[in-house]
């Protein structure tokens, strides 16, 4: 049951933010005419938003398959991480955008390694040596990884879901495209934690971290 409820709110979740992202893109048309505080706000809402997104996605799948427990603070814990990683991948990329992608490479694992690492968890690792460590000894496999969940497959769901704003069926196209992309991100999900388990010598059971 929990799984199913939480492929239905991954569903709702990416609907919500394409109407979010629509919405965004008209609001940041008029912040730009109004003034450039408007537009800077606007800019910072949607990021925060978009950093508070994956811890939620991330531990809520962990929670429904009954790999952890899940509370208030593991989702705080991976806001903070997260905002983090931002700031280091920003910093990296500030005067040049390859240095920020080469960081966002090294820390693709990092939000894993909030709710599985052990060693984490106990303070006994810094999670981006933690991450940067995994991107180390499989650099290969995380490349293929990247390009194919977040490059190859969203052009897929664009091209065969794209969403046309001018045409009648708006609100299907919307909901068909968040279907698609849920059900890929399910794939990536299960398909990660595999990955992130082998790296932490965790049981290959799946049992609860």
């Amino acid at each position: 049951m929990k799984k199913i409820l939480f492929f239905a709110g991954l569903c709702v979740l990416n609907y919500a933010q394409l109407v979010l992202q629509r919405h965004f893109g008209l609001r940041l048309q008029a912040g730009l005419s109004e003034g450039s505080a408007y537009f800077w706000l606007l800019m910072a809402v949607f990021t925060l938003l978009i950093l508070a997104m994956k811890p939620f996605v991330i531990g809520g799948y962990l929670w429904a398959w009954d790999r952890i427990e899940l509370g208030p603070g593991e989702i705080i814990q991976g806001i903070k991480e997260n905002m983090r990683v931002f700031g280091s991948v920003l910093m990296w990329g500030i005067f040049f955008i390859v240095p920020g992608f080469i960081r966002y490479v090294m820390l693709y694992w990092s939000l894993w390694l909030v709710f599985l690492d052990i060693e984490y968890k106990s303070g006994n690792k810094d999670l981006l040596q933690a991450a940067v460590q995994l991107f180390r000894e499989r650099p290969l496999l995380t490349l293929g990884y990247l390009v194919l969940f977040d490059v190859l497959l969203v052009l897929l769901i664009e091209a065969f879901f794209g969403i046309d704003s001018h045409r009648e069926t708006v609100f299907w196209d919307m909901a068909w495209n968040a279907f698609a992309t849920s059900f890929v991100g399910l794939i990536y999900l299960i398909l990660a934690e595999r990955i992130v388990r082998r790296f932490l010598n965790l049981p290959s059971n799946l049992s609860r971290v």
